[in-house]
């Protein structure tokens, strides 16, 4: 688990000199193998957010669970499978503007996106519309290959503080994380 900003107030240089996510390479294709046609390259980075989508939804039935409620948060998927967080406040805690942490989740996975350390991101966040009874759970999904989608379902929350999913739906997202700068 990455642990960032214990005081919130830390500058944003601090926050990605802070960012340790552990960096993952990649193996190096010979000249000899023939490329993924473009089916099974698409067909790949749908599975992938897939699986990276069920790691998303997962950890916030967990969160809730156990501590009643979570700040946003990221997901990175590493080439092996292997799917590490992003914080800004540690599980349990709280912040003022959770709206305001989205764009340093967002840079600290861009930043590993740029590393090529990662294939694949998530930023996890909550919404309640004023007037409606159920939150959501909005989960941001982009892949290195440019596929990227908004998928959003009803956190239905019993007195015992379970989770079930309700409605869902999901649409295309205009790229955050994996950019060309």
């Amino acid at each position: 688990m990455i642990t960032l900003f214990e005081n919130y107030k830390l500058p944003c240089i601090v926050f990605c000199a802070l960012l340790t996510i552990t960096c993952v390479t990649c193996a190096k294709e010979t000249d000899d193998q023939e490329p993924h046609p473009i089916q099974n390259t698409t067909d790949e980075a749908e599975a992938n957010l897939k699986y990276l989508l069920g790691h998303a939804l997962q950890k916030s039935k967990v969160l809730q669970e156990t501590h009643g409620d979570f700040a946003p948060y990221g997901a990175a998927l590493f080439p092996d499978g292997a799917v590490k967080y992003v914080w800004l406040a540690k599980p349990g805690e709280a912040i003022n503007d959770p709206a305001l942490s989205l764009p340093f989740i967002r840079q600290a996975l861009n930043n590993q996106a740029l590393a090529k350390q990662i294939i694949g991101s998530a930023v996890i966040y909550k919404y309640q519309k004023k007037g409606q009874k159920i939150p959501q759970l909005t989960v941001e999904l982009e892949y290195m290959t440019g596929l990227s989608m908004a998928f959003a379902t009803e956190m239905i929350v019993d007195h015992n503080n379970t989770i079930s999913w309700g409605n869902n739906s999901n649409g295309p997202l205009v790229p955050k994380v994996f950019t060309l700068k």
